[in-house]
């Protein structure tokens, strides 16, 4: 392509990051040019500097980062250089970013509609719009995403994780920009859903003719709809290449590691039965409702679960599974005791609870590791309380004896040294170390039965497997009964021995895993297991090929 082509330019950008312990090098002297009209993702595990360098590239970075060294151009206009009415001038208008989090990224006390047009309030384009120009203009962009008027009015905890992340793409094109920046945008998403989130993009970009800087961890993903990949691990980029010259020749042997790790993955074979053990029921639950009330109503509100019944036996993994909204998490958090049931029963250890307030006498016995580490853990407390509490409180431990049990646990999760990060705080850390903490706090009160919600959902892919053979060292280890929530079918096939499919508040499906994996027998549980991605051109066989492979029942 000519040089009038190139939309950003990135030569030999180096940030670091200082630290109590010095300097930390997160992005070293990267060099890559982006094309009009080009989507080009960047992958890499978690800590890679994926996100540090587009945060360098908008000017986002506060202390302690600091830029070293290096440029960024976007059509000749010196970023590094620009001063803050410059950047203001840029940003939206001309370049746009979809952030990692739509959660956090939209403000929970305002309406989608109004900070829709408080975005398109605050940038002259073409001009300051009039109030119901901004108004027109939202309707209009929620057109665009997919999303109908009525949700204007919600707040961003009324919307589904997938509707959410539509709103920050929506706000990202406020301006028709020319160059969007797109920061992990279907992390934590169901596979339908980032399915749908991506044919939006696509859809758009051929519309709008937009360019689209992506940072994933996805690279199945991310082989399958960019026109040119970069792998960056330690902060710099190894290689960028076309996908498929990087599936048939990368250069770089952690290119070819991370292409090796998401083929493995991605492998379709049947799981293997269990063989037969005596089994000894953790868990059981019966006729267990959940309705949110809405206006305070006895009647009105949503039904999040609906006369569920399940079994979870002593040393087993049981995944339940099923797309963003299904009441995965809700049931979870009900066994768990942080919600109370509309109705039904929980009963751990053939122990009955109050209905009212299941397993709420008895938390040590039944702990939870939650989705998000880095919004579970206290941000003021360092990584040593967040362990060292539960032991105090469920265990009656000395401070010292505390300590000392907790750096085990750390070190037992796979954190080392663990003596250094007893004293650091969550935000010093990457997210896989995060998780593996959430972990091992879970850990602490010797539960009999762990339940994880989407554990893996934020972790690239060699990471991923990696917490998945934790999980299953630790069930075998310490007799655990393990709870699984998630939305991937491959991580469910990859650790369990049963799987619950659930679809709006209902199990649709269960049974041993080998068999709802090959012979499902619900659309609901073949689209999502259709939906997971695999490699372009890796692609295994078809369901239909596999069922016809099916081990005997």
């Amino acid at each position: 392509m000519s040089h009038q082509d190139v939309l950003l330019s990135v030569q030999g950008l180096s940030v670091s990051y200082l630290t109590r312990t010095g300097e930390l090098e997160a992005v070293k002297s990267a060099s890559f040019e982006l094309y009009r009209g080009e989507m080009l993702s960047l992958v890499g595990e978690s800590g890679s500097g994926k996100s540090t360098l587009v945060g360098a590239v908008l000017r986002t970075l506060g202390p302690p980062a600091l830029i070293t060294g290096g440029a960024a151009y976007y059509q000749g206009i010196d970023l590094l250089s620009a001063d803050e009415p410059q950047l203001r001038a840029l940003r939206w208008v001309s370049l746009s970013l979809v952030p990692q989090s739509a959660m956090n990224a939209l403000n929970p006390v305002m309406t989608i509609a109004d900070q829709l047009e408080d975005t398109l309030s605050a940038h002259p384009w073409p001009n300051t719009l009039s109030s119901s120009s901004a108004e027109a203009r939202a309707r209009e962009l929620m057109g665009l995403v997919g999303l109908e008027d009525v949700w204007l009015k919600a707040y961003p905890h009324q919307l589904s994780g997938g509707m959410r992340q539509r709103a920050t793409i929506a706000m990202a094109l406020a301006f028709n920009p020319e160059l969007i920046i797109m920061d992990e945008p279907t992390t934590a998403l169901d596979v339908i859903v980032q399915a749908e989130i991506f044919e939006i993009i696509s859809a758009l970009r051929a519309q709008l003719g937009f360019s689209v800087l992506l940072i994933t961890h996805d690279l199945p993903l991310t082989l399958s709809c960019s026109d040119r990949v970069g792998v960056m691990r330690g902060g710099e980029l190894l290689e960028l290449d076309t996908p498929k010259a990087l599936l048939q020749g990368a250069q770089h042997p952690y290119s070819h590691r991370l292409i090796e790790a998401s083929a493995t993955s991605a492998e379709r074979g049947a799981p293997v039965e269990q063989s037969a053990r005596e089994l000894s029921p953790a868990l059981v639950v019966k006729g267990l409702s959940k309705r949110y009330s809405a206006g305070g109503g006895d009647g009105a509100g949503h039904l999040a679960l609906r006369d569920v019944s399940l079994t979870l036996n002593r040393g087993e993994v049981v995944a339940v599974v099923g797309a963003s909204g299904s009441g995965k998490s809700t049931l979870g958090r009900v066994i768990c005791g942080l919600e109370e049931a509309t109705s039904g029963q929980v009963r751990l250890c053939e122990r009955a609870e109050q209905e009212s307030a299941p397993l709420r006498s008895e938390r040590a016995r039944v702990q939870m590791v939650f989705q998000d580490p880095f919004g579970s853990l206290n941000p003021v407390n360092t990584i040593g309380y967040h362990i060292t509490r539960p032991l105090k409180l469920h265990h009656k431990r000395s401070s010292r004896s505390a300590r000392l049990e907790a750096i085990t646990l750390l070190e037992r999760v796979g954190l080392s040294p663990a003596e250094e990060l007893f004293d650091r705080y969550p935000h010093e850390l990457s997210g896989g170390q995060r998780q593996r903490v959430a972990i091992a706090r879970g850990l602490a009160p010797s539960p009999e039965l762990l339940i994880a919600d989407e554990p893996t959902s934020m972790l690239d892919v060699s990471l991923r497997a990696e917490l998945l053979q934790l999980l299953r060292s630790l069930v075998q280890e310490r007799d655990l009964s393990l709870m699984l929530i998630t939305h991937d079918l491959d991580t469910a096939r990859a650790l369990a021995d049963r799987i619950i499919v659930l679809k709006g508040g209902e199990v649709i499906e269960q049974g041993p895993a080998w068999r709802v994996l090959n012979d499902p027998q619900s659309d609901y549980t073949r689209a999502l297991w259709e939906a997971t991605p695999t490699l372009p051109e890796k692609r295994t066989p078809t369901l239909k090929d596999t069922r016809e492979e099916r081990p005997d029942e």
